[in-house]
């Protein structure tokens, strides 16, 4: 089976290197950036991103999307979510090629829309949504990983499980909520940032676990209501699996963050010097909310506290009487 990678950040190799690695697999890798693939092969490591780790071999990188998507059953969508709408421009004129779109990409695009929402308006077709706990750098080393699929085609669903049936190591659970995982992949940044702030200001795990169960529980009554929804989505593993991970993981961007303004607060130099320097998509999310609620037709009371907490107006205390309550108080 061809396979399309579109993306080459360290997630999309990550998972590249995991489908590459079945012997009846044929990944191919598009970019961009020649200057990025001549990067890969000048100097054979992934780059700063993973600390300079080597690039597995036997992947192969194209620039041109016709090369990449010709022939090819399954596309996998893992840009950053800035990008997804311009790579979906340059996939459409190719979509009589009889692939199928999956999108991984997690955060939130620059207009507000959801990655999912995104990719299927520009390409008018369904498409799958991929996403669950897995950092890149855990990926390449061939832990045992899993993630939600989502799609409302039975077809579909099999010819994933069969494109990772070589690898025992990999686990795909079903969903038929694409917006929902898709969702989940956004609040559960937002969230790393509450839990990395109450952290930081010294609240036990015990609190900061309340705070993410009113949160699950407020994103559960958002997917009950999506077309194809379901109450459960938050329960997958791109649900309560990923939140686990960003929430609790020194090596998650937004969870560090939000232990910088636990400590020092938001409208301080320390937390401006962390974004500076870092890719939050948390706080993206939260300061994109309104706009993304507006685009699905939804509201969270969790996401609304967070805008304020995470402003000039608002201050931990909130998220401590959102854990206690499920509701702000005046």
């Amino acid at each position: 089976m061809k396979i399309t990678v579109v993306g080459t950040g360290a997630f999309g190799i990550a998972m590249a290197y995991r489908l590459n690695s079945g012997e009846d697999n044929e990944v191919l890798i598009w970019s961009e950036s020649q200057g990025k693939i001549d990067e890969y092969a000048e100097t054979g490591a992934i780059g700063a991103v993973l600390g300079g780790r080597p690039l597995p071999s036997g992947l192969r990188f194209t620039t041109s999307m016709e090369e990449a998507v010709k022939g090819s059953e399954l596309v996998f969508i893992l840009t950053a979510s800035p990008f997804v709408r311009s790579v979906c421009e340059q996939l459409k004129p190719y979509l009589a090629e009889g692939f199928y779109p999956i999108v991984g990409s997690k955060g939130v695009c620059p207009d507000g829309s959801i990655p999912a929402n995104a990719a299927m308006e520009i390409l008018g077709c369904d498409c799958g949504v991929i996403a669950g706990p897995g950092f890149a750098e855990d990926i390449l080393e061939d832990c045992p990983v899993g993630f939600t699929f989502a799609t409302i085609s039975d077809e579909i669903y099999d010819k994933v499980a069969s494109a990772y049936a070589h690898d025992r190591n990999v686990v795909i659970d079903r969903s038929c909520d694409a917006i929902g995982v898709s969702l989940c992949s956004c609040i559960k940044n937002a969230t790393a940032v509450a839990c990395g702030a109450l952290s930081g200001a010294g609240h036990l795990e015990s609190t900061i676990c309340l705070l993410v169960h009113r949160a699950v529980k407020d994103l559960s009554a958002i997917t009950a209501k999506l077309p194809n929804g379901s109450s459960d989505t938050p329960y997958t593993l791109a649900g309560i699996g990923d939140l686990m991970l960003t929430c609790f993981s020194s090596k998650s961007r937004n969870c560090s963050f939000g232990y910088v303004v636990g400590q020092y607060g938001f409208n301080t130099k320390q937390a401006q010097g962390y974004l500076d320097h870092n890719t939050v998509e948390g706080m993206t999310v939260i300061r994109q909310w309104g706009a993304m609620a507006e685009s699905i037709g939804i509201d969270s009371p969790f996401m609304n506290m967070m805008q304020k907490v995470f402003s000039s107006e608002g201050d931990i205390s909130m998220l401590i009487d959102f854990a206690l309550h499920g509701a702000l108080t005046e």
